[in-house]
């Protein structure tokens, strides 16, 4: 039976480098007044600064123009402009908005080391670039604030909350996030980081062109990720789809209400890391990493091999019913060619799967739409190139609709009152929207309800609550799990934070069908808030989560 997950994930890292000299700051570059040594932009809220700086390590007298995060001891830097053409005349280079309403980072002696051939051209008078809250460096009119050029649209190494990741569109090419080439070395580096050019749904670490690393196959479009407890929030990663082939990826927390420095990045050895900045150890810890193991390389056990990282050393294996295809050179530790049947299928329709739990499914594959699950099985049986399927249900959920002021607890939006539950509530909203594929704000569902929350209530008074979950995951989803996320993300909303689960709470209650769930309290959305009292529910709880299920034969 189909499980209905909610999937995500958590980011960051850093090293250590030497800014310029720095003197008086401001967020604005503007006409006539250009960036030069000795200067930085900041962002109004003080976290990112971008100037010059160069490599503290670097034997070479190199120089960029980046941006870092501004108020911490260890020197991150997140953008950089100018990074296939450092200069070395530090003395005369200068980052200045042209007459072309371009950005150009050049010298005294008109060497241009970078510009942003911008084709939007407007009186440069009227061209304005900012440093902004979120680490986006902005070239636009100062008239009506329209976009010329961002530099969340050029990523170079790193993926920052709010930034969109171009994993397949139309009209523009893919983005990428390309490594440094060393831990000093800003200039792009051997290794990559996109979507499949092939399939919407997975992503590849490459190795100059040849796939280094795989994503698992995306199951759904809002990724789950652990819970930060020391900021009483959790973060996500979602797909957002913008038409047939247009879809990009991002991450972010469900509100913003106090500043968490986090990101995600490819390092200079092509591994994705997602790390969060501890302030109390004055360091980057890592929320995620992937494994290093040379097995999890991509196609390093061969066909019908497989990477088990469940041993204390990682090692090739070949699956259930095959054997290596070359005895001696697996045991010799030479794995490419990979398994082969120990006996030959026969393909007749008796034919049954073995369940392989937490197994990636392969990269060659297929994506049947609109199956159920057991729809699914028995096309692949009866068909002889099949040898496993996997299901799943794609849900697509735009989550930066114009109902963004709905996923703001209660006490956020009337009073503005930050609480370490506001977030959890933000995260209810999202379950609900992914169970029903409705959006916050929908309304006229019924004469009772004034928007999704509303209806969500009155359907669970009245005992209908499967009228709430979508038509399109009805077939393949258990009634019980659908149920249980309904349940679950109307604990999460209720108008009282202390009533609300912990985030812990509601992750180890998501995957783990053990944990009684209390009953939830009526939501009476933006109601006049009184006596929050103490009713919280949920504690933390170890849970574990596989990647998924294939079935093969």
């Amino acid at each position: 039976m189909y499980s209905l997950h909610v999937y995500a994930i958590l980011l960051f890292l850093s090293s250590p480098f030497s800014a310029v000299l720095l003197c008086a700051s401001d967020h604005l570059l503007v006409p006539g007044k250009p960036l030069s040594p000795g200067s930085v932009l900041v962002s109004e809220d003080g976290v990112f600064a971008m100037g010059f700086f160069s490599p503290s390590n670097s034997t070479e007298n190199h120089y960029y123009v980046g941006i870092w995060y501004n108020g911490i001891p260890e020197r991150t830097v997140v953008w950089v402009a100018n990074r296939a053409a450092p200069t070395t005349d530090i003395s005369s280079a200068n980052l200045a908005i042209t007459s072309s309403s371009n950005l150009v980072l050049s010298d005294s002696n008109g060497h241009v080391f970078w510009s942003t051939n911008n084709s939007n051209s407007i009186n440069s008078s009227l061209a304005e670039a900012m440093l902004d809250k979120t680490g986006n460096f902005i070239l636009r009119s100062s008239t009506d604030s329209s976009i010329l050029w961002q530099s969340f649209d050029h990523p170079t190494d790193t993926l920052l909350p709010g930034m969109n990741l171009r994993l397949s569109h139309k009209m523009h090419p893919l983005q990428q996030l390309v490594s440094w080439k060393s831990q000093q070395d800003p200039s792009p580096g051997d290794f990559s980081y996109s979507g499949d050019p092939d399939n919407l749904l997975q992503s590849f670490t490459w190795h100059g062109s040849r796939p280094h690393r795989r994503s698992p196959v995306w199951t759904n479009n809002l990724f789950h990720t652990e819970y930060m407890d020391r900021f009483n929030s959790t973060v996500y990663m979602a797909l957002h789809h913008a038409g047939d082939d247009e879809v990009y990826m991002s991450f972010g927390m469900p509100t913003g209400s106090f500043v968490v420095l986090v990101r995600m990045e490819i390092d200079y050895s092509g591994k994705i890391n997602i790390l969060s900045w501890e302030s109390n150890m004055s360091g980057w810890k890592i929320l995620y990493t992937q494994l290093e193991h040379e097995c999890n390389t991509y196609g390093y056990c061969g066909p019908y091999g497989y990477c088990d990282n469940t041993q204390i050393v990682p090692s090739c294996k070949c699956l259930d019913g095959f054997e290596p295809r070359d005895g001696k050179g697996w045991i010799a530790g030479r794995f490419s060619l990979g398994c082969r049947r120990k006996e030959v299928l026969r393909c007749t329709h008796q034919d049954g799967f073995l369940t392989f739990p937490g197994m990636k499914v392969p990269a060659k594959f297929l994506h049947v739409r609109h199956r159920s699950f057991d729809e699914c099985t028995e096309e692949c049986r009866s068909n002889c190139s099949c040898v496993a399927y996997a299901y799943s249900s794609m849900r697509n959920m735009d989550i930066d609709g114009d109902d963004t002021s709905g996923y703001m607890s209660p006490e956020y939006a009337m009073e503005g009152i930050i609480s370490v539950k506001s977030d959890v509530y933000s995260f209810g909203v999202l379950l609900l929207e992914i169970v029903s594929g409705l959006k916050i704000g929908t309304t006229g569902l019924t004469t009772r309800s004034s928007n999704l929350i509303d209806y969500a209530w009155s359907l669970w008074k009245d005992g209908n609550m499967l009228n709430l979950v979508d038509s399109s995951i009805a077939e393949g989803c258990s009634p019980h799990e659908a149920l249980r996320c309904i349940h679950i993300g109307l604990l999460s909303v209720q108008d009282n934070p202390s009533a609300r689960p912990h985030m812990s709470w509601v992750v180890s209650s998501l995957v783990n069908h053990a944990i009684a769930l209390p009953q939830p309290k009526e939501p009476r959305c933006f109601g006049h808030r009184s006596n929050y009292g103490t009713d919280g529910v949920g504690e933390s709880h170890e849970y574990d989560m596989s990647v998924g299920n294939l079935m093969g034969r």
